[in-house]
């Protein structure tokens, strides 16, 4: 075996590592998480829609519940998209700080363009026990990307995975901007006067994860093991059930829950500063 494409089986076997291990953050994990949360949300938007409506405007459902919801989709799908598009200097395997991030994995390939020859593809793919006609069409995919943008070259050339790389972070860079300015960071109004307080809609959150899972699957098929991860997870159980059950079936279980609040209420009033019982916490000099 040539010394070329020993360096290739070890890239490639971290390249999958990253994208279809069974380690919580492995990429697929990571989309697949990202889609079930994104249908259900709209499944509860869509029971907010029929829901009926309020004699004082609005729906006939909690605003404190449903705002709850609602910020929380947001912001955590938000930064499962920022993650995964993020470019980690430190690399997939660079130390303690290496991530597992589609960015990452696209810039690690990247760096290791020069062995991306349709001959380590497919011997690596034939290896593997993959059909004939696959292989075949393989190699006719890593060949018609010989020529990218320029004079045909010995290996798929690196700059075709700067522009994939790119098209991805075109199509999230507004979710992306927000969790910087609103999410992870609390930034000044002048630092986040160009990026809207009202952040990506669902739509745009819908676009950014497809432009994710677009880029993955490119990945997975045409560089490495040339399967189809799916798309949305199927369910082992009824994900519907109950949901025509009341939250709050009765007044004794309302009775309780304002039991509950009030007594929130009362443990945050406590939280008061008194000088003297700081000083007494504190250890000068350390």
């Amino acid at each position: 075996m040539s010394s070329n494409y020993d360096e290739y089986l070890d890239r490639r076997t971290l390249w999958a590592e990253c994208l279809g291990s069974d380690d919580e953050h492995g990429l697929w994990k990571q989309i697949w998480h990202a889609t079930w949360n994104a249908t259900a949300y709209r499944i509860v938007n869509k029971a907010v829609e029929l829901a009926p409506e309020a004699t004082e405007g609005g729906r006939e459902l909690n605003g404190m519940l449903f705002n709850l919801l609602r910020e929380s989709f947001f912001e955590a799908e938000c930064v499962r998209i920022r993650r995964l598009v993020e470019v980690e200097p430190h690399g997939l395997d660079k130390g303690v700080r290496s991530v597992f991030s589609v960015g990452t994995l696209l810039k690690d390939i990247e760096d290791h363009a020069h062995l991306l020859t349709p001959d380590n593809i497919v011997r690596a793919t034939e290896e593997r026990g993959a059909a004939k006609w696959w292989s075949g069409r393989q190699r006719e995919h890593a060949e018609t990307l010989l020529s990218y943008g320029g004079p045909t070259q010995a290996h798929i050339p690196s700059t075709f995975l700067v522009d994939v790389r790119h098209r991805m972070r075109a199509a999230t860079r507004g979710v992306s901007d927000y969790v910087d300015k609103y999410i992870a960071h609390a930034a000044t109004p002048m630092s986040r006067a160009a990026v809207a307080q009202s952040g990506p809609n669902f739509l745009e959150v819908m676009s950014a994860l497809r432009a994710i899972h677009e880029t993955a699957e490119f990945a997975s098929i045409y560089l490495l093991d040339g399967a189809s991860h799916g798309h949305l997870p199927i369910a082992v159980h009824d994900q519907l059930a109950y949901l025509d059950r009341p939250l709050v079936p009765d007044d004794s279980v309302l009775t309780e829950l304002r039991r509950c609040w009030e007594q929130t209420e009362k443990e945050v009033e406590q939280w008061q500063v008194d000088l003297e019982g700081m000083l007494k916490g504190l250890e000068p000099g350390k």
